[in-house]
């Protein structure tokens, strides 16, 4: 039940102040503002709000299921003065916070894009620290998840509210299974929505919306151009360098940079096959061939594009946002039984050691066949 709570000198009825909370969130834009525009007439308040501190900006914004009547219904309450900052009584929102759960995708998008584009606070704080987009998790699409959480960090949010929660929290499956933690960190209580997913994945690739392009195809980044073998002269034939960020990982790379730096693999050990039954090039091809194909790490899943007798191009598909990681593996023939490979997440600048979990996945299976990191 509405209660009306005083914020202006006059006050208006409780029924007339009912019937703008009800008309900001009816469907329809026309239907939508007439409602609006017949409340304020009859002497509906803005900034009225009811006993738990909900104003008419924070009904639209949540309970809109509308993408243009709600965009339509902010507009005109905050032409009407309406605050944009205000807070609730039970746990201090703002508009804003409540704009990213509205159970309508597209209206919690066109909310989010209305309230941000009019100067809503992306970093306010509830009672219990929690930002906007620490509520975007609660936001039960996940396509409409992610959209808002890009607004979000476009306007301003700071992307690591992702990953931490209010109370300090790494947002992970394991704390979601502590009851004292789901009861007190809203973030972790809503874990086990799957969304959570989402959200590491996003901010550990660390998206810029610029970058993505459309919304929902976040994955389809081009392919890099420095894919394949390369040429450096003077008889040097090796796979690409890493660039500056820590999202790529490369045997070409120097020892002296850890951050890129991966060693080289073996399919004849000494200590191994290699001094009695040496595998051919062909064979350790096959047996690379088949690890690729059967394992995903980290839910990855591998697709070969590209396969020559000493060459292999393998993209890896993210399972939540289809982020697409670029791996290759080079058979030197200057150098037997070696193998080169490179790794690099092709979106972002970090890859929360993505690529080398994944290589790490791939050479567990390799050893149980007779392979082998040099020098490991």
């Amino acid at each position: 039940m509405h209660i009306l709570v005083q914020q202006n000198s006059s006050l208006p009825s409780r029924k007339v102040q009912k019937k703008l909370w009800e008309a900001v969130q009816l469907p329809g834009r026309h239907r939508c503002l007439a409602a609006i525009h017949a409340a304020l007439a009859s002497g509906a308040a803005a900034n009225a709000a009811d006993a738990s501190g909900m104003t008419a900006l924070h009904w639209a914004a949540s309970g809109n299921p509308d993408a243009e009547a709600v965009t339509a219904a902010i507009a005109v309450l905050l032409a009407e003065k309406a605050d944009i900052h205000f807070k609730t009584k039970n746990n201090q929102a703002t508009p804003l916070h409540c704009a990213t759960t509205n159970a309508s995708p597209d209206a919690a998008i066109a909310a989010v894009l209305a309230l941000t584009a009019a100067g809503a606070d992306v970093r306010a704080k509830t009672g219990h620290n929690g930002e906007p987009l620490h509520w975007v998790v609660l936001q039960t699409n996940a396509e409409a998840a992610v959209a808002v959480a890009q607004i979000l960090i476009t306007a301003g949010g700071d992307p690591g509210a992702c990953l931490t929660g209010p109370c300090g929290h790494l947002v992970c499956e394991g704390c979601a299974q502590t009851t004292q933690v789901r009861q007190h960190c809203p973030v972790c209580r809503s874990a086990r929505s799957g969304l959570i997913k989402v959200f590491l994945e996003l901010v550990l690739h660390s998206v810029n919306v610029a970058v993505l392009g459309a919304l929902f195809s976040i994955g389809a980044a081009p392919r890099p151009s420095n894919l394949g073998v390369q040429d450096y002269g003077g008889g040097l034939r090796t796979l690409s360098l890493c660039p500056p960020t820590p999202n790529c990982i490369s045997t070409a790379e120097e020892a002296n940079d850890p951050a890129h730096y991966v060693p080289q693999w073996t399919y004849n050990p000494e200590e191994g096959r290699g001094r009695k039954n040496p595998a051919t090039p062909e064979q350790a091809m096959a047996e690379l061939l088949a690890v690729v194909s059967t394992t995903k790490p980290e839910g990855f899943t591998p697709k070969i594009i590209k396969q020559t007798s000493d060459y292999v191009y393998v993209e890896y598909e993210s399972p939540t946002l289809g982020f697409i990681d670029d791996v290759e593996f080079f058979f030197p023939s200057d150098k037997p039984g070696i193998v080169e490979y490179r790794s690099a997440s092709r979106v972002g600048s970090r890859d929360g050691n993505a690529n080398r979990k994944r290589i790490k996945a791939l050479r567990l299976e390799l050893q149980k066949k007779g392979w082998k990191s040099v020098g490991y």
